[in-house]
């Protein structure tokens, strides 16, 4: 019994720092769908932007107005690599954030184990307690019984 309480103890700061590595992991998973809320922010204007300055572009073209286009193309492809670069950052992101989430669900399990291994522990220490209190219990009641029987053949009974 007393090995199966150790076990028990020491399971216990384990457990404690399961707990902490998921709730770090939780956090870092966290901040990365945060981050990529914001980059989706980002990409969402410069989409805006972009479409925008087509759109001026083409009515510069439309009305023959060279010198506007000229001025304005430069910036409308600048929108659209800062578009494209926004959404490989966003995509890199996601690549981060399905690593990051096995490791969170990785994280889940191995504190789930360890949980599990304290219960079994736990139910072992209940059942021996139980049998040592039963064999008590027992020993009590021989030693009564035998008590007994020795009144009764010594004739000591009241």
């Amino acid at each position: 019994m007393k090995k199966t309480k150790q076990k028990f103890n020491r399971v216990q700061p384990l457990i404690k720092n399961k707990k902490d590595e998921l709730n770090v992991e939780s956090k870092k998973l966290f901040d990365l769908k945060e981050e990529k809320l914001e980059y989706l922010k980002v990409l969402k204007s410069y989409e805006q932007k972009y479409l925008q300055g087509v759109k001026k572009v083409n009515e510069a073209k439309h009305r023959g107005d060279l010198s506007t286009v000229q001025i304005l193309e430069p910036s409308v492809i600048h929108m659209k690599d800062q578009w494209a670069d926004t959404l490989l950052s966003i995509k890199e992101l996601e690549r981060k954030e399905m690593i990051q989430r096995d490791i969170v669900l990785e994280s889940t399990k191995s504190l789930k184990s360890f949980e599990k291994l304290a219960e079994n522990y736990q139910k072992t220490l209940k059942g021996l307690q139980k049998k040592k209190e039963q064999s008590e219990l027992d020993e009590f009641s021989v030693v009564t019984f035998k008590s007994d029987d020795l009144e009764d053949e010594l004739g000591l009974d009241d």
